[in-house]
Parts: C-alpha cells; sequence; structure tokens
C-alpha cells in the first residue's frame, strides 16, 4: 500500500501525464506553497513519469527531504527555468520556495501552480491511485465519495485527503471491509469519530450525499472532539468526567478510552482551528463510545450572548476589555437586539478581527450588526443589492454611501493563495469604477489599485474563500475622512458577501492582458486563438465550461484558461493584416490611395485598442473613454476596408482576420468559438455595463426610482 506522501505524488504524476500526452510545445509547472516532504515526494513521482517525453524536474534545496529520485537539486529560479529552455524537453517542473515567490511571481502567468488547490481539483485521481487494487466500480463510487468530501466544509488539504485515502486502503486490504464501512473507519484521518454517521447512509450514491453525510459529520460528531455540544456550547470538563465515572463503574468503556477521554478533558491546547494528539487520540475512540459521554453529558447553563463573547476575551484575550466594555457585555443578553444602537456597532468594530477567531460566535455578530447578508457569485448584481439594501433606510436626506472591501487595508488579505486569481481579477476588470461611481458612492478597495500587492509574499496570509463588502449610508460630510472600513455612527449598513467560482475562465485576465501588452511592447499585440476541449476533465469530452478552466486546454496546451499567447507568431493577427496589406498593394488589387487609407485606418484602431489595453493593466480603466473609442475605430476599420478593399480577396486577406482578433477557436467534437473579454466588442461592452451600473446605482441613491422597481430590477 502507498504511503500518505507516495499517494500524494502519485495523484500528481498522473495528472500531469494526462496534460502532457497532448503534443504541444514545453509545459512549465511550479510547485508553489507545498511543504519540502510534500514537494520531494511529487518531484520523484514526477521524475519517473514514463511515455510523454522529456522531463525535468528540479527540488530547491530547500525543500528537499529526502529522496528525490531523478529529480535534480537547483537553485535556479523560476525566470532561469523560463527563459532556458533544454532543447527536446517536453516539461520543466521546478519548486520555488516561499522566500522566493514574491521576486518570481511576475513570470509565473502561464505556468501551471501545483499547490493545494490544483492537487485537490480531481478526486477521481485521488481514488484511482489509492484503491489501484480495487475493481472499477469502487474506484468510481471512492471517487464519488472524495467528490462529495471536497466540496464540504471539512477543512481538507491534500495532506489529510492521502492519509485518509491512505487509511481507507489500508483498511479495504487488511480488513476486508466494504468501502462504505472503510471509509468510516477512517474518518479520524479527517479529524472526525471513528465510524460516525448512520451506518445505513448510501455515501456512494452521489456526491451531493456524500456532501450531505460529511456536512452531518462537521456539526453533529466534531464539536465532541473540541469539548463542545451540538449546537456549540461549551461543555464543562467536571460534567464529562462525571458521565465517564458513570461508565467505567458500570465497565461500559474500556480503560483505554476512558484514559483518552481524560486526556482530552486536561488538554489546555482544545481550541477551534487547532488539533492536537490528545484530539487525535479521542478520535480513535468508536462513535458508539464516544456519544455515550458527550450526548449525555449535562451542558453548561447557557450564557447569554454578552457573557459568550466575555468568555472568549476571558480565553483569548485577557486583559484587553475595559471596565465599560466588560459592563456593556453582561448586559447583552441576545443577538437580535436592535442594529443601529452606537455601542453595538462600536464594540464589534473595535474588536472584529478578535471575534473572528471564533467564526460560530463571529456569525452571530454579524447577523446582529447587518442583518441578512448578501451573496451573490456575480459581483456587478451584488455590489448594486449592497447599494439598493444600505439605501433602504435612507430618509431622503441625501445622504452618501461608503463601500467598503473587507480587510483590503491588510497585506494578508491580497496574499490569500486560495483567491489569487479572484483578486487579481478584481483588481483589472473593475480598475475605473470607483470614478464612476463617485462622488454619491465611495469606493474603497484599500491596497487593490494602491500598491503593487501581486508580488508580495506574507507568511500569515489570510485563507478565507469569501470576498466580503459592506456598504455604509453616512452624511456627505463624513465621507472624505472615511478609510479602512472605520465609520463610527452610520444611518445604515449592510453586508454582501462575494462568492466566485473558483476556476473560472475569465479569472486568467490578468495574465491576457499581459500577453496582449507586454511591458517591453510600444502597441498591444492583435491576437486570435485556439483551444481544445479537455478529454481527460472529469466530465469527460463533454464540451466547454466556462466556469471550469479545467475543461479545456488553453492556448499554452495547459489548464489554467489562458486564452492569449502571443509567443505563438501564429496569433498574430496585426502581423498577418500588414503583410496581406502590402501584398495585396503589390499586386494591385487595393489601389495606393485605398492602402494608404486603410493602413491609417488600422494604425489608428490599433492605437486606441493599445490605449484600451493599458487602461486596464494600469491606467484608469472602465473609466477611460477608450474602451469605447477603440471599438468605434474598429467600426470605421470595416467602413474603410468596405470602401476599399471589397473584392474577394480583400475580403479573405483583410476583412476574415480582423474579425478573428478576440476570437478563439474551439477543436472539438461541435463547432465552438469563445469571445475573450479583450475583443473590441467585449472591451466596449464592460465599459457600456460599467455606466450602466453607475446610472443605476445613482438613481438608487437619488431614489429615482420607486422601491417597487428597485426590487424588479435587481430580483
Amino acid at each position: 500500500m502507498m504511503s500518505p506522501l507516495e499517494i500524494i505524488g502519485q495523484v500528481t504524476a498522473t495528472r500531469l501525464a494526462d496534460m502532457l500526452e497532448r503534443p504541444g510545445t514545453r509545459a512549465l509547472f511550479g510547485i508553489m506553497g507545498l511543504k519540502p516532504d510534500v514537494t520531494s515526494a511529487i518531484a520523484r513521482k514526477v521524475a519517473a513519469i514514463p511515455a510523454v517525453g522529456k522531463i525535468e524536474v528540479f527540488v530547491h534545496p530547500s525543500l528537499k527531504d529526502g529522496n528525490i529520485g531523478a529529480a535534480q537539486e537547483s537553485r535556479r529560479t523560476a525566470t532561469w527555468h523560463r527563459n532556458h529552455p533544454t532543447e527536446g524537453v517536453r516539461a520543466a517542473i521546478f519548486s520555488v520556495p516561499a522566500t522566493q515567490i514574491r521576486a518570481v511571481e511576475q513570470s509565473l502567468n502561464h505556468i501551471t501552480r501545483i499547490d493545494e488547490s490544483w492537487l485537490l481539483e480531481r478526486p477521481d485521481l485521488w481514488a484511482q491511485t489509492a484503491l489501484a487494487h480495487s475493481v472499477e466500480s469502487t474506484r468510481k463510487d471512492f471517487g464519488t465519495i472524495l467528490d462529495g468530501l471536497i466540496c464540504s466544509d471539512l477543512v481538507v488539504t491534500p495532506v489529510l485527503l492521502a492519509a485518509f485515502c491512505a487509511r481507507v486502503a489500508t483498511t479495504m486490504r487488511d480488513g476486508g471491509s466494504m468501502l462504505e464501512n472503510a471509509v468510516r473507519e477512517s474518518l479520524p484521518a479527517l479529524r472526525l469519530p471513528r465510524n460516525a454517521g448512520d451506518a445505513k447512509s448510501t455515501i456512494a450514491e452521489s456526491p451531493g450525499a456524500a456532501r450531505d453525510f460529511f456536512q452531518r459529520l462537521r456539526s453533529e460528531a466534531q464539536p465532541y472532539l473540541y469539548r463542545r455540544a451540538r449546537d456549540g456550547e461549551t461543555l464543562a470538563s467536571g460534567d464529562l468526567r462525571r458521565k465517564l465515572d458513570d461508565l467505567r463503574q458500570t465497565h461500559a468503556i474500556s480503560a483505554d478510552n476512558a484514559a483518552r477521554v481524560d486526556a482530552l478533558c486536561d488538554d489546555r491546547n482544545v481550541r477551534d482551528g487547532q488539533w492536537s494528539k490528545a484530539q487525535a487520540d479521542a478520535a480513535e475512540i468508536p462513535w458508539d463510545d464516544l456519544s455515550a459521554i458527550f450526548v449525555s453529558a449535562k451542558k453548561t447553563e447557557k450564557p447569554s450572548f454578552g457573557q459568550e463573547t466575555k468568555r472568549l476575551f476571558d480565553e483569548q484575550f485577557r486583559g484587553t476589555l475595559t471596565k465599560e466594555e466588560t459592563d456593556f457585555l453582561e448586559g447583552l443578553q441576545s443577538d437580535v437586539a436592535k442594529p443601529g444602537v452606537k455601542k453595538i456597532d462600536d464594540f464589534f468594530e473595535t474588536h472584529r478581527e478578535r471575534l473572528k477567531s471564533r467564526p460560530p460566535l463571529y456569525r452571530r455578530w454579524e447577523k446582529l450588526i447587518f442583518k441578512q447578508s448578501i451573496e451573490v457569485d456575480d459581483l456587478t448584481e451584488g455590489l448594486l443589492r449592497l447599494i439598493d439594501r444600505v439605501c433602504s433606510e435612507d430618509d431622503g436626506s441625501g445622504r452618501v454611501v461608503y463601500l467598503w472591501l473587507r480587510g483590503s487595508d491588510q497585506a494578508s488579505f491580497w496574499a490569500n493563495e486560495k483567491l489569487k486569481p479572484q483578486l487579481l481579477y478584481l483588481r483589472d476588470r473593475y480598475r475605473g469604477l470607483a470614478t464612476l461611481l463617485a462622488p454619491a458612492i465611495k469606493l474603497d478597495f484599500g491596497r487593490c489599485w494602491a500598491t503593487d500587492w501581486e508580488h508580495e509574499t506574507i507568511e500569515s496570509a489570510s485563507s478565507t474563500t469569501t470576498i466580503e463588502f459592506e456598504a455604509f449610508l453616512v452624511d456627505v460630510a463624513d465621507l472624505p475622512t472615511l478609510s479602512s472600513g472605520k465609520v463610527g455612527n452610520p444611518f445604515a449598513r449592510a453586508q454582501m458577501s462575494w462568492r466566485p467560482k473558483p476556476n473560472a475562465v475569465g479569472y486568467a485576465l490578468q495574465a491576457e492582458l499581459r500577453f496582449l501588452k507586454p511591458a517591453s511592447a510600444v502597441c498591444a499585440f492583435l491576437l486570435t486563438g485556439s483551444v481544445a476541449e479537455n478529454r481527460r476533465a472529469r466530465r469527460g469530452a463533454s464540451g466547454i465550461d466556462l466556469e471550469d478552466a479545467g475543461s479545456l486546454v488553453d492556448t499554452f496546451g495547459m489548464q489554467a484558461g489562458v486564452l492569449a499567447n502571443s509567443e505563438d507568431q501564429r496569433n498574430h493577427v496585426c502581423a498577418r493584416f500588414e503583410t496581406a496589406l502590402g501584398e495585396l498593394r503589390g499586386d494591385a488589387v487595393i489601389s495606393d490611395a485605398g492602402a494608404v487609407a486603410i493602413a491609417a485606418s488600422f494604425a489608428t484602431f490599433r492605437e486606441r485598442y493599445t490605449t484600451a489595453i493599458s487602461a486596464l493593466i494600469d491606467g484608469d480603466g472602465l473609466a477611460d473613454p477608450a474602451l469605447i473609442e477603440q471599438a468605434e475605430a474598429y467600426g470605421r476599420l470595416f467602413e474603410t476596408l468596405y470602401t476599399h478593399a471589397a473584392s474577394e480577396p480583400g475580403l479573405r486577406e483583410l476583412v476574415a482576420p480582423l474579425l478573428e482578433i478576440g476570437c478563439i477557436q474551439v477543436e472539438g467534437k461541435r463547432a465552438a468559438a469563445i469571445i475573450a473579454s479583450w475583443h473590441p466588442l467585449r472591451l466596449a461592452e464592460i465599459r457600456a455595463k460599467a455606466l450602466q451600473m453607475a446610472e443605476a446605482a445613482t438613481a438608487i441613491l437619488t431614489r429615482q426610482c420607486c422601491a417597487a422597481d428597485r426590487r424588479w430590477r435587481l430580483s
């Protein structure tokens, strides 16, 4: 049987072999954010991939841990590997220490990152690798279970998943257990009690059934390992021990299991986000024994909402509260008090970060402050609904809105690797929105457009998977002084959570813009390209899904969803157009005067297009009129061609290539194309939509549309 590290390495090697089977140029992969033992295990297995061509694997000395097989130890940077290809090499895989990521981040735009998120994208490969000894139907069922597990709210890392897979495989082989029994027996590897859950549950029926199974365990069984009841209330150690003594006297629990419960009661390290040896030992207690102690244990007297909050500060932030704050908490009986009370708002703003250390308690505070939160996967819709919600309490006194991206003033927020593609998309796609919404709405996204955070590396980076916004209704006079989400006494406040799709194709916009106009280029390239259906994706060859970059093989032969590849000269429409224009002029298909007019119109369009792309990279973004002006110049170019090149050669050699700009052909069973966000008409569209959004936001704020109309528009 494979060890957990061997499973991680083999899963990586199998997936890379699938990706490299399709012929293509040299592929680059970077192992990022993984510990030395995991990095070395991956390097060892990947270096041994057969039958896909020569592969080079490099491990930085600081990430080497034991045997790395045919991989090489190297201190070379990611930039060096990118710029020094070895002839005949199909793929190069290198590892980057955390201390060097900031220096090479810009070189990683079109490199596939092998990190925790990437490793968890293919649960079917984990099942095939761990249960290689089983029949195909069993492996398929295990893949279904793992799919549901990864989609659940349980904390699942590649290391935890590998330990779980290894234990399931061992239990099935050594104990002869059926799959679902082996899964329940192996739950301690996921920090859940052994054999917990309903034995009659059909976990492998569907990913949804598996997700529900693990969700129930998280809410109903896992709290016991943190000395909590199912409703989150703390269980007193004294009550647990009294129940334990009763079970000892009746010999209803073994001495070993009783000792494990004793150790759990004594452990001072038991808290949310931690996992101690005592908890790991307690997880091995059979569920029937463990639940007999915890289910029947007498709960501590339920504290008031204020007392529960005070307990958090007594346990983790002793000496932080003032006497006035302590008195305030003693009088705060529930989390359904009327929002807008100054003392409540002040306490929340002062201690928000400390409250976050206990998520269930923090969510109750959020409910108190914001009432019901808005949750969306479309950011534009979410911002409009947020403005509508906070303005619903306006009395028509001409107030304004302060809109804050929570945590955006902290470097750790922007260093969140789980959300890095979405944050880069937010930066480039919505650049300039603050200008369009001003002055009635102040958009405060902190460091988003103020610093070069993309290349920063922070050890204590955030790991949240949602992006949250807050809106405050304030007086006009207060607006210039507001920053970092600190609002003393707003007239109204609301909250919105943006939950972007985790692996959508559009999140490659940041890389695509920089391929369209590299820093060294004077003019932007006019590009086309082609992608292919990924027949080895989890769903099989069932077509392109724009919400899943893994459903296609992109313009670099990877699964990163990148649609712009200026390194392939075949994609350069600009060069083809200029060459064809010269040839048609030389063959007298187009007159000299016509060629001059076409060349001038083409130069004007390319200049405007360059300005628009530059605006999105580091300019005024959506606020720059160039986004629409380039589309107008694009239209005038076709008018010029209609006048001077309406012949069949002109249509074929000049008009047809222009229509390919931003149009990405899809190689698959069905004819299809993707119109990229940098297509001339799409660029005009995003500015037009931004202007419409600003108009709608202003109308909501100034109450120029009635409440019923607002509900209709935002439903």
